[in-house]
């Protein structure tokens, strides 16, 4: 079997995508020997970076970065040239259907969530995406909650969906502690973190809330964004630039890190929180779990399967209780700090998504 996989997200600065791609391929690769697949990215390097040298990984080259020539003509050209049986596409499939597909939907949050979405990117992404879930030969999920989703939005048959969860790159997982210079390049001390891009489902303006209410800057505590440019927050920025000098000092947006930078982040934190209004996964307070951070995350949407976390959970529309939820978990960050590797690695593991998607092809 020859697979192609659009991989043009290795291109971009981090994203749940790109994360996606890297452990599903990572874990079906180790598993896979016999079984050719073809990933195309517009650089050979962003192809070499996210995957490790497999016999059976080929890279093919997008010649263009625009998405139309993409999906309209070098896509159809490279399956036709190669003989490709499947593709493998996220959320959007080409204009021809030339092969059998594959097409992973993360989420329909646009749909889910109107308010946190323009409009035009809600129609143009709803189209697109019902037309790509409705003819693949498979679509992938990543939660029951994005599964149910499909169906109730898109009337998608349940067997038809395969829930590939997200899991944690051994890289969090491993004991090693992370080495990093970012404490000397910031001048970083006590901090919270929040990782996740910048939209306003994520929320990071109830956060700043937060932070402000509870006067932190002024005991000496940090807090860090991490994460690149989605949809304009215009709340946030409104609400940052009136901010004290003093008060900016103590407050960091910190992008496309490398993931060294990132497992320190998540080892020396004092708190993370992730008070996302609404996801189709959240991988990063798992990653987070992963390496001993003291954590606080969201109850709602694909979080509320979270229920391993139990008192740590919390309604994120209700601005008080994530307040009282930050000042608590700071106060006592001994309280039940670390999760057992062996309940995440049994849970959120990339094998099981890679074992799940070996048996579309039985």
């Amino acid at each position: 079997m020859k697979l192609l996989v659009d991989a043009h997200v290795f291109d971009d600065l981090s994203q749940g995508s790109k994360t996606y791609l890297k452990g599903l391929y990572s874990s079906v690769l180790s598993s896979n020997s016999k079984d050719n697949f073809y990933f195309a990215t517009n650089t050979v390097a962003s192809f070499k970076n996210e995957l490790e040298n497999h016999a059976n990984a080929h890279h093919l080259q997008y010649s263009s970065h625009n998405k139309f020539i993409r999906l309209g003509f070098e896509i159809p050209s490279l399956i036709k040239k190669h003989k490709i049986d499947w593709a493998h596409f996220q959320y959007i499939s080409p204009i021809r259907k030339i092969c059998a597909e594959i097409v992973t939907i993360h989420d329909l949050l646009f749909l889910d969530f109107p308010e946190y979405f323009p409009q035009d990117y809600r129609l143009t992404k709803n189209f697109l995406f019902k037309r790509s879930a409705r003819r693949a030969n498979w679509v992938l999920t990543v939660s029951e909650y994005s599964k149910q989703a499909l169906i109730k939005h898109y009337n998608i048959d349940p067997d038809k969906i395969v829930i590939t969860p997200n899991g944690i790159l051994d890289f969090f997982l491993a004991p090693q502690l992370a080495i990093s210079d970012l404490a000397n390049r910031y001048s970083l001390g006590r901090f919270i973190l929040y990782v996740s891009r910048f939209e306003p489902r994520k929320n990071q303006l109830g956060l700043l809330k937060s932070y402000l209410q509870l006067e932190l800057w002024k005991q000496e505590i940090q807090l860090i964004y991490v994460g690149g440019k989605g949809i304009e927050t215009h709340e946030f920025r409104k609400n940052y630039e009136t901010l004290d000098k003093r008060i900016k000092e103590n407050i960091f947006f910190l992008e496309d890190i490398s993931l060294t930078d990132l497992k320190w982040l998540y080892e020396k934190c004092e708190l993370f929180v992730y008070p996302s209004f609404a996801e189709g996964f959240g991988i990063p307070p798992l990653e987070a779990l992963a390496c001993g951070a003291n954590i606080i995350c969201s109850n709602t949407t694909a979080m509320s399967e979270f229920q391993f976390l139990g008192e740590r959970l919390f309604d994120p529309n209700d601005q008080a209780v994530m307040t009282e939820k930050i000042d608590f978990y700071l106060k006592n960050p001994t309280s039940n700090r670390y999760l057992a590797i062996d309940y995440l690695k049994t849970h959120y593991s990339w094998e099981t998504a890679a074992s799940r998607f070996h048996t579309l092809f039985l």
